[in-house]
């Protein structure tokens, strides 16, 4: 698992032809590294991406997340899946929206749903396996993350 760990971080380091994040996921970063920061405040920093804003709110209302009330909003959504997924969550969407749309890149629903499985498949697997010392957002954007 160390190796794992080492060979994705080596990749993100490079990141030489990764495309540049969008302002609202940097922006969104800080305001989820401040521990004064509100659910309402992370909610309005999402809101100012259309394609973040339905993603998180998608996948809020998943069988994997949600297994109660639909959510409707945003604060919502941040509460229901907390601050550590959401940031796992935002950085992986913004990523894998951003390959999406380059052309001749990934395919969309296809790529997404496949990323989606492996991503809870890891998440889930590093959780039963007791993997504690890696945060299961981590394994969460691992997997999603895995083909890129």
């Amino acid at each position: 698992m160390a190796s794992f760990l080492g060979e994705f971080r080596d990749v993100l380091q490079k990141g030489e032809d990764l495309p540049s994040l969008p302002a609202v996921v940097f922006e969104l970063y800080a305001a989820l590294d401040d521990d004064l920061v509100s659910v309402d405040q992370i909610a309005s920093i999402i809101e100012r991406d259309p394609g973040l804003a339905t993603r998180l709110l998608r996948l809020a209302n998943s069988a994997a997340f949600n297994c109660g009330d639909p959510i409707g909003d945003l604060t919502g959504a941040v509460h229901l899946l907390g601050v550590r997924q959401v940031r796992a969550l935002c950085i992986a969407l913004s990523v894998t929206n951003m390959f999406q749309t380059r052309s001749g890149g990934l395919l969309g629903t296809d790529f997404w749903d496949h990323s989606a499985g492996v991503a809870v498949a890891a998440r889930e697997l590093g959780l039963c396996l007791g993997y504690h010392e890696i945060a299961a957002g981590e394994l969460y954007v691992a997997g999603l993350l895995h083909d890129v």
